[in-house]
């Protein structure tokens, strides 16, 4: 089970040069890694990588890692793109001496060199076993653009003033589901596990600005159909921060599907209010409803899929729910003082498109 693990989605990294010697299909995968072994002494991992960098055209380089406080220097071989490169460079380099030669009473004496297959370095088994239980993080960044579909109630009232029985004693004004733009940026840790199911998860801080939403509709004076006498418009925008976790929950070549959540603070501006009478409505004293930026509570739900470009950009596909709260407007002018517009739960529909550059590990030297 140590043989194969994935490596930042598109790659792949065998442990063991025997084990890649055996490889016998690409599945996909773009670029191949070998770690050849890894060493908990930094001058037999700098021996071992000059041992093979002198017999083969391929990088080598070392990887230092910390798990359970306990470092190791691990010898990376990549990459090589293909599986007839792969075994052939593995073939040539799996006896290589592990260990450099040391001085014993003025004789040089080498130590034995690496073990075949079915015996070698416990510790490229130790480092697959403790790869294969642990996450490794990366820092990612994330901007993203898509359209979202506004939800909320259908209509809603306003006191006239009139002191008439109700209903008579409010205006109906109705409201339009319409979509408007959405545009994202996000930052956070993205980990690797290395495994087929759940192979990655994510925890970001992301910022989603939404431009404005007319949701004007129709105002009936007296709630009677009779006195259907104007149309309004006014927009709402969002200003949304999360925090939000993403896990991918398996992985097909490179075709990551996802499951997303977040919640967090959200400022909904309401502005722009206007009416305009119908034709042969007398136009009365409007209420010119003020501008007001609403702080509300707001989550998200979503699922979607990722798609492993290469071993470090990611672009998704992805939909989402968000409850943004209430939406209310300042206090009207005039006879209308003491009168708001106000909306109850604002919901959107929405549909991202996303980018992601995930930045490589800094231990590798």
């Amino acid at each position: 089970m140590y043989g194969w693990s994935a490596f930042s989605h598109s790659a792949r990294i065998i442990y063991g040069l025997p084990y890649a010697e055996c490889v016998t299909q690409q599945k996909h995968t773009l670029k191949f890694y070998v770690q050849a072994n890894s060493f908990t002494k930094e001058s037999y991992a700098q021996y071992y990588k000059q041992q093979l960098q002198a017999r083969t055209i391929y990088p080598v380089k070392i990887k230092r890692k910390f798990v359970h406080k306990k470092r190791f220097y691990a010898v990376i071989l990549g990459p090589i793109s293909s599986v007839v490169e792969l075994r052939k460079t593995a073939s040539a380099l799996k006896n290589v001496s592990t260990s450099p030669p040391r001085k014993n009473k003025n004789k040089v004496v080498r130590q034995q060199a690496a073990p075949p297959a079915r015996h070698f370095s416990r510790n490229i088994l130790k480092f697959a076993a403790i790869k294969s239980k642990f996450a490794e993080g990366n820092w990612v960044l994330g901007i993203g653009a898509g359209g979202q579909h506004a939800s909320w109630p259908a209509n809603t009232e306003v006191d006239n003033g009139s002191n008439f029985a109700p209903p008579n004693n409010v205006d109906l004004y109705t409201t339009t589901n319409k979509s408007s733009a959405v545009f994202e940026l996000s930052a956070g840790r993205r980990w690797t596990t290395y495994n087929r199911i759940f192979p990655a998860y994510e925890l970001d801080l992301l910022w989603q600005f939404g431009f404005n939403n007319n949701l004007g509709g129709t105002i009936t004076q007296y709630s009677e159909p009779v006195f259907l006498n104007y149309s309004y418009k006014w927009k709402v925008q969002s200003n949304l921060l999360l925090v939000a976790a993403k896990l991918n929950v398996a992985q097909y070549k490179i075709f990551l599907p996802f499951v997303t959540g977040g919640i967090g603070p959200t400022f909904n501006l309401a502005n722009s209010y206007n009416e305009t009478a119908f034709s042969g409505v007398t136009e009365r004293i409007s209420p010119s409803f003020q501008d007001n930026n609403t702080p509300q509570f707001a989550y998200r739900l979503g699922a979607g899929i990722d798609v492993a470009l290469n071993p470090q950009i990611l672009i998704s596909v992805g939909y989402n729910y968000q409850n943004l709260g209430h939406v209310s407007s300042g206090y009207g002018l005039s006879s209308w003082s003491t009168e708001k517009l106000s909306l109850g739960s604002y919901g959107q529909n929405e549909f991202l498109i996303k980018l992601h550059y995930i930045f490589a590990n800094n231990n590798m030297k």
